[in-house]
């Protein structure tokens, strides 16, 4: 009870707070580039090899439900690989080799493929299904947690930013861009998307999720490729088509950059940030299962909490952020304080740091709602002693 207490007592405060490389370890970057996949510290250190089979990578995935890594080539072929480096063939596309994917809400893969007009795939196990077939070529795939849908980017005929409806895939135009776009990512704690720009003195735009360029950012001459966002950490790294990573803050302020390699990054993400996956067909009534994977925090107590809503980023010195609103659904649920709505929102994280919990939408939840999920493990070796999640949303069908 007394640790319960505790933990929602930090929780609660924290809503109100001021703003040698073995494996891949919680939020280093993973990149692909010519015949290997890579990955490098956050503060983009030297790189080291995680695998190479001789193939042509291009999309860069982490997968937030197993811990690993979703990757795919030039032949069609998609691979998930191990913190070790082990790979294992998952699927074949129907149509071409996939540019860029991403991870729907019940954790199949939504995947931008290049044949008959960017295919958008819908694959789960060893299926796979179209999702709509638009007349551009995608470059770029990612999912819009707060609205639920996908946003991708385009060219050839038209540089475009769409917004994909996850459900029935009519794609609705964001923007037009007067370079071409080639990747983007989104941004939850300041509800913007970043896209990348091929062939331009500025490779890099912020933008609403309306539509509306609100700045551009100059990369040494460079041009981008592909970009990825570390939502706990407020960075962003951005892949070049000549073999440079760049490390960004979320307004745009370049932190750091590395050269990797002569040739493209094709696909970047940040390993593990997601330590907290929701699993849920969104249906009122239904159940949502919550994987969680505090890796750096094994055999510590930990806590979360849903909300309606989120709030910017609020930064503990350290410690990472905590983005889910003090609502009245926060104060109820932290913890674990509604034991028959909520399962395993308070424990102790097993000793390679994960746990699972559940939580249920309530049934004649209007369709739209959304619900968010984060928390937070004790852990007094992670400076500010709180190992924070990220945030993570249903959103009801």
């Amino acid at each position: 009870m007394r640790l319960r207490v505790m933990l929602a007592a930090v929780l609660s405060a924290a809503c109100f707070a001021p703003a040698a490389i073995a494996q891949p370890n919680q939020g280093q970057v993973v990149f692909s580039s010519t015949g290997g996949i890579y990955y490098a510290s956050a503060t983009l250190g030297g790189a080291a090899l995680l695998t190479s089979s001789g193939s042509t990578y291009q999309a860069v995935q982490v997968n937030y439900a197993n811990r690993s890594l979703l990757t795919s080539d030039t032949s069609g072929r998609v691979y998930r690989i191990s913190s070790l480096g082990s790979t294992t063939t998952i699927a074949t596309l129907n149509q071409g080799w996939a540019t860029a994917m991403d991870l729907d809400q019940d954790q199949t893969m939504v995947i931008a493929a290049t044949t008959a007009g960017a295919v958008k795939l819908r694959y789960t196990g060893t299926s796979q299904s179209v999702l709509g077939y638009y007349a551009h070529t995608v470059n770029g795939i990612c999912r819009n947690t707060n609205s639920g849908n996908f946003a991708a980017v385009t060219t050839s005929p038209l540089d475009h930013v769409f917004d994909i409806n996850r459900r029935t895939g009519a794609a609705t135009t964001l923007a037009t861009l007067t370079a071409n776009p080639s990747g983007i990512c989104y941004l939850p704690d300041v509800n913007q998307f970043a896209v990348t720009l091929l062939n331009t003195t500025t490779p890099l735009v912020f933008m609403t999720t309306a539509g509306s360029v609100i700045r551009n950012v100059y990369l040494g001459g460079q041009s981008g490729n592909c970009v990825t966002y570390n939502e706990t950490q407020q960075q962003l790294y951005v892949g070049t088509t000549t073999g440079q990573v760049y490390r960004l803050n979320n307004t745009g302020t370049v932190q750091g950059s590395s050269t990797y390699s002569g040739s493209a990054i094709s696909g970047i993400d940040v390993w593990d940030d997601q330590n907290i996956s929701l699993n849920s067909t969104g249906v009122a009534g239904s159940g949502v299962s919550v994987a969680i994977s505090f890796a750096r925090s094994p055999s510590r107590s930990y806590c979360l909490a849903i909300a309606l809503s989120m709030r910017t980023g609020i930064a503990l010195p350290g410690s990472g952020l905590l983005n889910l609103a003090p609502d009245s659904l926060f104060f109820l649920t932290v913890c674990g304080n509604l034991p028959i709505f909520t399962t395993g929102f308070v424990g102790i994280t097993s000793s390679s740091g994960n746990a699972s919990g559940s939580f249920t939408l309530a049934s004649g939840l209007p369709s739209g709602t959304r619900i968010y999920c984060a928390g937070a493990a004790v852990n007094p070796n992670v400076p500010g002693g709180l190992d924070f999640s990220n945030t993570e949303v249903v959103r009801v069908n």
